[in-house]
């Protein structure tokens, strides 16, 4: 950190020598005083304070890129201990957190039978109840309308850096100006969206969407392992439910003779 701290105030320093160049040069220009040598030593400065800046990007890519992989080692971790499936979701969003700033989000299970989204896991809906939001998004599916809806339906990202302005739109939260949502997949089966919403217009990257994706992959397990849990589950209960019950079968062998003492009568 203090690292960073010191490569910040070069970086400020370089600019703020760069911009005090330029009004100097300005100056010159207008005076017509300005010579090749001098447009030459500004030349050579501006070089260096974006060299300076595209290192500064750089490293706050790989800090960023490392922060990342921790955490899906974490999630990873998680999701082979926690037994609870509601646990790992409610990690995998907070982890996200940490690399993408959002305001709300939201892990979503398409159910091909019923043709309905059903909401595993919120965060930052807490102004709208939790049925609300539910309704909404279920009605969103049922018309056609709404982002979530149309990710699961075309299999395909979407980033909508104004929703003002797009009709699929379907509010639920009123403070959301930009949304992002990605399919979740398990073997190439489409199984639901990882949706996030901001309340800054165009809040989102390129790289913030490649980063969603990761963690729609690690979402989809999770979801995986739940289903196959509740399958597995759902069997065994029909089996033992259809099982006849034991019958009682009296033993027939003969009962052994019981063992007789010799005994000694006193005269």
């Amino acid at each position: 950190m203090k690292e960073a701290h010191r490569d910040n105030l070069r970086s400020s320093s370089s600019v703020d020598e760069l911009e005090r160049a330029v009004a100097d040069l300005l100056d010159d220009l207008r005076a017509k005083k300005a010579d090749s040598a001098r447009i030459d030593r500004f030349l050579k400065l501006a070089a260096s304070v974006a060299s300076s800046q595209e290192l500064l990007r750089f490293k706050a890519e790989a800090e960023r890129e490392r922060a990342e992989y921790q955490l899906l080692q974490e999630v990873s971790l998680r999701l082979s201990s926690a037994a609870d499936i509601r646990d790992v979701l409610r990690a995998i969003l907070e982890s996200l957190g940490q690399v993408v700033k959002y305001d709300a989000a939201g892990i979503f299970v398409f159910n091909k039978d019923l043709g309905i989204i059903e909401v595993d896991m919120l965060s930052g809906y807490q102004r709208s109840p939790a049925q609300s939001c539910s309704s909404k998004f279920q009605e969103g599916v049922k018309h056609g309308e709404g982002i979530v809806a149309t990710v699961v339906f075309s299999g395909k990202p979407l980033y909508v850096p104004d929703v003002r302005k797009d009709h699929r739109y379907v509010e639920v939260r009123p403070a959301t100006l930009s949304e992002l949502a990605v399919p979740i997949f398990v073997r190439d089966e489409l199984i639901g969206a990882f949706n996030l919403e901001s309340d800054v217009v165009d809040a989102f990257s390129e790289r913030d969407l490649r980063t969603l994706l990761t963690f729609a992959s690690h979402a989809g397990v999770a979801l995986e392992r739940a289903r196959n849990d509740r399958e597995r589950h759902h069997t065994r209960r029909i089996e033992e439910e259809l099982s006849p019950p034991a019958e009682y079968t009296p033993d027939s062998s003969p009962s052994p003779c019981p063992s007789l003492r010799p005994t000694t009568w006193a005269a």
